[in-house]
């Protein structure tokens, strides 16, 4: 893994724990505001975003957990012989 990589990753590590936290701090003053208040609304429609971003950021740092496929170049085949072979 290259050095950018890692930074990346380590980036990535801090944003998801400092965005964890804020999740955590954004669903306590949700849950202190009246249920059906306006207030309360627009608490857990900000606290959906937020988790949604979490999440977000969860899927972009497990793709650097997993080995990158090496990536193999294919001709493209064109014309009716191409088709008739592909089927």
């Amino acid at each position: 893994m290259s050095a950018s990589e890692e930074m990346v990753r380590e980036q990535l590590d801090r944003i998801i724990a400092h965005t964890e936290l804020r999740v955590e701090q954004h669903c306590a003053h949700a849950s202190a505001l009246a249920r059906y208040g306006h207030e309360a609304k627009k608490a857990q429609g900000g606290l959906a975003l937020m988790l949604s971003g979490l999440r977000k950021l969860q899927t972009l740092r497990s793709e650097f957990n997993e080995p990158q496929p090496n990536r193999i170049c294919r001709p493209q085949v064109r014309g009716r012989a191409g088709l008739e072979n592909a089927r």
